[in-house]
């Protein structure tokens, strides 16, 4: 995985969705300070909106264009840019990632690159759009037939898919109304993100496949934010709350996760099971001198008679993360902890339910960090069993609130006290 690639990808899909929303912003009427002419405001009626001189059937869009108002005055322009951005940035590279995957049909890129629809639309002509909902349908039905509108086409297919995939919906949740209408009018134009995302030399078909692309992407396009804040600290300001996320998110390379991973829960195995094949496969694990252990070591003779036994620790092994970013660690544990339950002759959709629901779990005080170490951690759940694409079996990766005082939480039906977020730093006590 070349990573300077993966960098250069995510710093020019930041650009592009950035301006495109910011371009959004303009044609909603709102100014670079976030304010609104009266003349550009839309006026609600019983049935329908007027906006700039449309009429609009319904009034959803007026609803949304209100939560839009509301948010800016809340958090500005610019912030509301930067969310709105990473949102669609987020939920079209996790589709991509689907995709390359064989967990969906392609439905990003382009039938015929000439035409540069893309297939979501063409599918949808065909009718095959089963994701719909009534609404949508209704509101589709209307335009599908105008080639003119593939834009608008687009916004209400990718939408509503991105409401209803459980994946999707189970990592991320849904995306809000005011940040539908800020999908960018140009997504689909020649060099913008989607021709970008379909034609990208950057990321090449292997690096869709590790679990851990996601991670990368997330660090690289926020590295502009954390550029800014490091460069706050040299005029003496401290970081705020929403930005200990962007100042500390550090991608922990491959190598060093997995010799995290070998020499903790690797050793824990390998004490029971000295002459497990596993051995061999461990790159970077750290022999020990032999010492004697006050467990009796379980050899081949008498492995078949404890294997019950041994069934029933393996789903009380806890392997937790309390800081767990984008999941990269988490995603080594839950490959070691497969390859120890596929040892111990479970069945891979059982081995695969008790990891994600007895032995990892995940917290960190950033909630789109903990989305991704979500998303990665099904990814690798459907790539060894696809029956684990309907969301069923959720990881247990939580996100913590920021706070200034003691917070109660229960994990795993322990009662975990003395949890205090202060100044970015997290101190954790039974």
């Amino acid at each position: 995985m070349n990573t300077n690639q993966i960098q250069r990808f995510a710093s020019t899909a930041r650009n592009l969705l950035i301006e495109g929303v910011s371009a959004k912003l303009n044609l909603l009427g709102f100014n670079a300070d976030g304010q609104v002419a009266e003349s550009d405001r839309p006026r609600r009626y019983s049935d329908s909106t007027v906006f700039q001189g449309r009429v609009i059937p319904g009034t959803r869009f007026y609803e949304q264009w209100n939560e839009l108002y509301n948010r800016i005055q809340l958090i500005g322009r610019d912030d509301v840019c930067e969310e709105a951005a990473y949102t669609w940035f987020n939920r079209l590279m996790a589709l991509r990632i689907l995709q390359e995957n064989g967990i969906i049909q392609y439905i990003v890129d382009y039938e015929s690159p000439s035409l540069r629809v893309p297939r979501i639309v063409t599918d949808a002509r065909r009718g095959r759009a089963e994701y719909l909902q009534p609404s949508d349908i209704q509101q589709l039905n209307e335009i599908l037939s105008d080639d003119a509108r593939v834009f608008d086409q687009f916004q209400i297919l990718i939408t509503a898919f991105c409401h209803n995939h459980p994946i999707l919906k189970a990592c991320f949740g849904g995306i809000t109304g005011y940040t539908e209408l800020l999908l960018p009018n140009n997504i689909l134009v020649d060099g913008n993100f989607i021709d970008l995302l379909n034609n990208t030399t950057y990321i090449n078909t292997d690096d869709y496949r590790h679990s851990e692309l996601i991670g990368w992407l997330y660090q690289f396009y926020i590295s502009e934010k954390k550029d800014q804040v490091f460069a706050s600290f040299k005029d003496g300001k401290k970081a705020e709350a929403d930005q200990i996320p962007a100042a500390t998110q550090i991608f922990t390379p491959n190598w060093i996760v997995k010799y995290m991973v070998q020499n903790t829960l690797g050793r824990i195995y390998l004490d029971n099971y000295p002459n497990s094949f596993m051995r061999n496969t461990f790159e970077y694990l750290v022999e020990q001198p032999p010492v004697e252990s006050t467990q009796a070591r379980k050899d081949d003779s008498t492995r078949t008679e404890q294997l019950s036994t041994l069934n029933s620790q393996l789903s009380t092994l806890k392997c937790a993360d309390l800081s767990c970013g984008s999941g990269h660690i988490l995603g080594e544990l839950f490959e070691m902890l497969y390859r120890i339950y596929d040892e111990e002759l479970y069945e891979p959709r059982q081995a695969i339910e008790s990891i994600l629901q007895n032995n990892i779990i995940g917290i960190d005080i950033d909630t789109r960090a903990k989305q991704l170490s979500m998303f990665a951690l099904l990814l690798k759940a459907c790539q060894k069993d696809i029956c684990f694409a309907d969301a069923h079996c959720l990881p247990r990766v939580l996100d913590m609130p920021a706070c200034n005082r003691y917070t109660w939480l229960d994990l795993e039906g322990h009662m975990v006290t003395a949890l205090q977020i202060k100044s970015g730093t997290e101190k954790i006590a039974k």
